[in-house]
């Protein structure tokens, strides 16, 4: 259900992103491996408001909220789980 759910979200990010050779089927996906998914698309490629200067924007996001970092903890919890 978990891989389910992390290889829906790399496919949607491989649509939006163009990360697609990031998320290519392999034979085992692994909890870290669906963690890492999540953190990536949380750090580098989440949509912001910014239109120019976006990582300066997504760097200020994760130093003055807590929503990425909440957003990586449940992504570990769950990814842990189903160890």
């Amino acid at each position: 259900m978990v891989v389910d759910r992390l290889r829906l979200l790399g496919a949607t990010a491989s649509s939006t992103t163009g990360w697609t050779s990031r998320w290519a089927p392999a034979p085992t996906v692994t909890a870290w491996a669906g963690y890492q998914v999540v953190a990536e698309y949380v750090d580098h490629y989440a949509p912001v408001r910014a239109k120019q200067y976006q990582a300066v924007a997504r760097a200020t996001r994760l130093l003055t909220t807590t929503e990425p970092t909440r957003l990586k903890q449940d992504a570990w919890m769950a990814a842990t789980a189903t160890v």
